[in-house]
């Protein structure tokens, strides 16, 4: 790719895997001359840019050696030195560190990533947050676009893990993702020790959450609620179901979700009233 910079011109060379690999910058000098450079991409602590490194470098000095051949060999005096170069535009890029709900202390960072529509473009975003998730040390994911048509809370996503530790990309919905994250604040003050939920439990639980913040966030009121969240009773119904057999997974799953805790008190509240009278239940 060719990029126009305020002091000459650079060719970015990409690799579909490894994203962009490095540039081959032209810098105009004094009497019509233009310097060449070779940049490697990315932070030099990150073992990734070894990587790019060992792509990239053959393919640059073969490139620059055939430049070379075609405008001849350098006037003699004139030697590549250091350019002071003018700031380039540099890309904001969005991110969100996750919170422990009770100490308030950072426990993981996500990078969302709108453009990451291959494994490249996900490294891109990568190597350019390198210096900041290596130095908040905390479990950092990369999140694709949405993929798909329907509600955003049911369409899945690429993920990638790169820190601490790298992991293969996985494509996962937000009510499989969510409960990773959730799991870590939960452990935060806990010792790293927390209640042993289910997947099923988590996911189930986050997706009712989830519906019940949209629908507060629309101004609706309980009433609204219990009626918009008829196709999750089942769901709420099989969770109350297996906290019969294993104590403490409603109290859990209400104190780590506002939402389902909302819901359950909706429910709680209504039974209440039906039992009392209080609201009539048609016959």
């Amino acid at each position: 790719m060719k990029q126009r910079l305020p002091y000459g011109w650079a060719y970015m060379f990409r690799h579909r895997t490894l994203g962009e690999l490095g540039r081959i910058v032209l810098e105009e000098r004094d009497g019509g001359h233009t310097q060449v450079s070779r940049e490697v991409v990315g932070n030099p602590a990150d073992p990734m840019t070894d990587t790019r490194r060992r792509i990239f470098e053959p393919l640059a000095l073969e490139l620059t050696r055939r430049m070379k051949a075609c405008t001849g060999p350098t006037p003699a005096g004139l030697r590549a030195i250091p350019l002071s170069r003018p700031s380039e535009p540099t890309e904001m890029i969005e991110s969100k560190l996750m919170q422990c709900q009770r100490c308030d202390a950072f426990v993981a960072m996500l990078i969302f990533a709108p453009n990451a529509t291959d494994p490249g473009r996900f490294e891109d975003y990568a190597h350019k947050m390198y210096p900041e998730y290596t130095r908040r040390n905390l479990p950092t994911w990369i999140i694709g676009p949405a993929l798909g048509c329907g509600p955003l809370i049911d369409r899945p996503a690429d993920i990638l893990k790169i820190w601490p530790d790298r992991e293969a990309m996985q494509r996962l919905r937000p009510e499989q993702f969510n409960p990773i994250v959730d799991e870590l604040a939960a452990q935060h003050c806990n010792g790293g020790i927390s209640m042993n939920l289910t997947a099923e439990q988590l996911q189930l639980a986050w997706k009712i959450h989830a519906k019940v913040e949209d629908l507060l966030e629309a101004g609706s009121d309980d009433m609204t609620i219990f009626k918009e969240m008829c196709d999750f009773m089942p769901q709420f119904k099989r969770l109350l179901d297996g906290s019969r057999q294993q104590r403490g997974v409603m109290d859990e799953l209400c104190r780590r979700y506002v939402g389902f805790y909302r819901y359950a008190t909706i429910l709680e509240t209504i039974a209440a009233g039906i039992a009392s009278g209080e609201i009539k239940v048609p016959k």
